[in-house]
């Protein structure tokens, strides 16, 4: 069993030998282990980056759509507080009327020329004009 120095010698080196080449090929599947993590990390900031333009966008739509329904509504109020001013009927009549005249295909404005013509016609009665007074007489109206 006892070895002599050189056979020792031998034997130290031949595992020195099983042991660097272990530890190359462990240092190429490191390498292969490392350049395939970074390929998924880019991967993923890309996927991220991506995904932020794609949210960015979405809120700045969502800012416009929003800004523009903002616009829309104010118009709208407007349009009915300056015309509840004009005819004395309230907002919330006018917005009911709106509606139920959108929905057989008219609009405010419409509606607006109709209480016009309405108020026109009942002055004209109130004034003694005989045609204006037969004509609500016959809607029934005195």
């Amino acid at each position: 069993m006892a070895e002599t120095l050189s056979e020792l010698i031998v034997k130290i080196t031949a595992d020195a030998t099983e042991l660097k080449k272990a530890l190359a090929e462990s240092e190429k599947g490191m390498q292969g282990l490392g350049k395939g993590t970074e390929k998924e990390t880019t991967s993923i900031v890309s996927k991220f980056k991506t995904m932020g333009a794609k949210i960015a966008i979405a809120a700045g739509v969502a800012t416009v759509a929003l800004g523009y329904l903002q616009k829309i509504f104010v118009g709208l109020g407007s349009e009915l507080h300056n015309l509840s001013l004009k005819t004395g009927i309230s907002v919330k009549a006018l917005a009911g009327l709106k509606y139920a005249a959108e929905q057989n295909g008219a609009s405010l404005g419409t509606v607006e020329m109709a209480i016009r013509r309405t108020a026109g016609a009942m002055q004209d009665v109130k004034d003694g004009s005989a045609e204006a007074t037969r004509a609500f007489e016959r809607m029934g109206l005195s």
